[in-house]
C-alpha cells in the first residue's frame, strides 16, 4: 500500500466544451465565438446580449480522474475561489452591468492534495452594446453641443430681429414719410432671418 501512488501530480489542465446558453459552440460556427478550439483559446469575446455560458474542462488524468476535485474563480465577478468537487463543468450568469472583462480561473487538485498552481485561465471581454461604443458617444457629444449652439444661435438671432423691429419702429415714428422704405427693409430683414 505504501508503493501505490496516490495520484499522478500536476497534470495540465484543459477547457473542453463552450456552450451558449446551453448550445455547444463549435469553432468557426455563424455565432463568431470561437476561431479555433476552445481548448487552445485563451480569450473568448461576447456580445452584451450574451450573458450565460457553460464551460466544461478536465485535467489529463486517466487513472485518477474520479479523485480530481476542482475550483473556479471569476475575478471581475467574485473572488472568493467557488469549490466544486469533481464536477467539471461551470456556468456563469454574467450580470447587466456594463461591459468588462473577466477572468476565469480553474484549479484542480488530488483527493487530498493542495490545488495545482498555474491551473487553466480564460480571459472573457463582454463587448459593449452598440449605443454605448466609442464612436456613439461621441455621437452623442456632438450631438448634445450642437444642440445647444443651435438654441443659442436661435435665440441671438431672435434678439437681433427685436432690437431691428424697435429700430426701424422708432424711424417709422420719427419720418413718417419713409413708411414705405422701412416696410421694404422689415420685408428684406425678415427674408434674411428665415433663410
Amino acid at each position: 500500500p505504501q508503493k501505490i501512488a496516490s495520484c499522478a501530480g500536476p497534470l495540465p489542465l484543459y477547457f473542453t466544451e463552450l456552450r451558449l446558453y446551453n448550445r455547444v459552440v463549435s469553432p468557426g460556427g455563424s455565432d463568431g465565438l470561437l476561431r479555433q478550439p476552445i481548448y487552445q483559446t485563451d480569450s473568448i469575446e461576447l456580445g452584451y446580449h450574451q450573458k450565460v455560458i457553460t464551460l466544461q474542462f478536465a485535467a489529463l488524468d486517466f487513472i485518477y480522474q474520479k479523485k480530481r476535485r476542482y475550483s473556479y474563480r471569476v475575478q471581475g465577478l467574485n473572488t472568493e475561489w467557488q469549490y466544486l468537487g469533481s464536477q467539471r463543468e461551470v456556468s456563469l450568469a454574467l450580470p447587466d452591468i456594463l461591459p468588462r472583462s473577466y477572468l476565469l480561473e480553474v484549479q484542480c487538485a488530488c483527493q487530498f492534495d493542495d490545488w495545482e498552481s498555474p491551473g487553466r485561465l480564460l480571459l472573457i471581454r463582454v463587448r459593449p452594446p452598440w449605443f454605448l461604443e466609442w464612436w456613439m458617444v461621441v455621437l452623442y457629444f456632438f450631438m448634445f453641443f450642437g444642440s445647444i449652439y443651435a438654441v443659442y444661435k436661435f435665440r441671438v438671432n431672435r434678439k437681433l430681429a427685436i432690437a431691428e423691429t424697435r429700430r426701424i419702429q422708432e424711424l417709422a415714428a420719427a419720418e413718417p414719410g419713409r413708411l414705405q422704405e422701412l416696410d421694404a427693409v422689415k420685408t428684406r430683414l425678415y427674408t434674411n432671418i428665415t433663410h
